[in-house]
């Protein structure tokens, strides 16, 4: 079932929390835990605008930084297919809710 867009407050609340539970970046190993943790508030629109949001916030010489929007849509695509293991899915949760992250 596709989402709609919940709006631009939704997106800076995300923002500011994936930036305190994880002022030093997302690590890789975390990112589909974050992606599948967020997809439950979060349309696909919404989590594109805080990747885009997370990527121009990032170091110049980031390899993210070369990522165009269709590859970002593509994986958004891609992670909605996965299900990380529940530890960290867990572990993503707790960071999350200690920086505000409403989690179930």
């Amino acid at each position: 079932m596709p989402h709609q867009h919940t709006g631009d407050n939704i997106v800076t609340r995300a923002i500011n929390w994936l930036r305190r539970g994880y002022p030093q970046g997302v690590p890789s190993h975390d990112n589909i835990a974050v992606l599948y943790v967020l997809k439950r508030h979060l349309s696909n629109e919404d989590i594109e605008a805080v990747i885009k949001e997370m990527i121009d916030a990032s170091p110049q010489d980031s390899p993210t930084r070369r990522f165009t929007d269709k590859q970002i849509r593509d994986y958004i695509r891609h992670s909605a297919h996965q299900v990380p293991n529940p530890e960290d899915i867990e572990r993503v949760k707790t960071r999350l809710a200690e920086s505000g992250f409403p989690v179930e």
